[in-house]
């Protein structure tokens, strides 16, 4: 992440670091818990310690938290942070700042992931800096899992940078090997007739316009925590290897540490 008091902003505005419209906020941050839960529990049979890099306000941690003993989770923010610790705690969650992180020895993880994070780290230099970081505090045979939009029509703003998946792939292939790819669309286009089915709902209306009127605060975790009983119960998806020519979407890389 770029500008720390962009996101500051976000936090004091939205009460997350997400998208801005409150309805279309907690039914994607579901799909994406859904989605790296998922493959988490699918895949790795015990997980001792992880890292949750640009953590936000916890989300993920928390969600991950009964299948991982130890998770630390990291952000640009204190204040971010703060409202995590309180929002998203547990016992074996370590919440942390950028410059702590700095400070992990070697060798300190089994998995490190990070999601729609890395788009938001628009100076190359500082992006191949984490990646090196990254590789330094996986352990032996350690795996990075990484989930990012993508576009086949880069671009780039003061906060994101966006590229195509052919890309994300080159930025990373010296240190880390991609063992699977999964390419899918944006949780709104790939559910579309469930998302139109949510965000139709009379309360999801009422709620999401008070969200988004309030702003950070009790009364706007009041509103997303009564969104979130109103979503969709399950959003039944695979995770394969692609999803056909799509041209912009999301893109989990799941990597190895390469041992060298």
């Amino acid at each position: 992440m770029s500008n720390s008091t962009y996101w500051k902003q976000r936090l004091k505005k939205h009460g997350h670091t997400g998208w801005g419209n409150a309805a279309v906020y907690v039914f994607d941050q579901k799909y994406r818990l859904d989605v790296i839960k998922k493959f988490i529990l699918d895949n790795f049979s015990k997980v001792a310690t992880a890292l949750d890099y640009g953590c936000g306000v916890g989300d993920f941690a928390k969600c991950l938290s009964p299948n991982i003993e130890r998770i630390v989770a990291v952000d640009i923010d204190q204040s971010i942070l703060d409202v995590a610790k309180v929002n998203n705690s547990a016992d074996n969650i370590d919440y942390i700042s950028q410059d702590d992180f700095f400070k992990i020895g070697k060798d300190s993880f089994d998995l490190i992931y990070t999601v729609t994070v890395l788009q938001h780290v628009t100076n190359k230099e500082d992006l191949l800096s984490l990646i090196e970081k990254f590789n330094e505090l996986l352990k032996k045979n350690g795996h990075l899992l990484v989930y990012e939009s993508f576009s086949n029509k880069n671009g780039q703003s003061f906060y994101q940078r966006t590229q195509s998946v052919a890309e994300w792939e080159r930025i990373f292939s010296e240190l880390f090997y991609v063992k699977y790819k999964i390419i899918t669309r944006k949780s709104f286009e790939d559910f579309k007739s469930e998302f139109l089915a949510f965000q139709r709902k009379p309360a999801v209306r009422m709620l999401s316009r008070i969200s988004n009127i309030v702003g950070g605060g009790i009364a706007n975790r009041i509103c997303l925590s009564w969104l979130k009983i109103l979503l969709p119960k399950q959003l039944k998806f695979e995770l394969r290897a692609s999803h056909g020519d799509i041209e912009s979407g999301m893109v989990l890389l799941v990597m190895e540490k390469r041992n060298v």
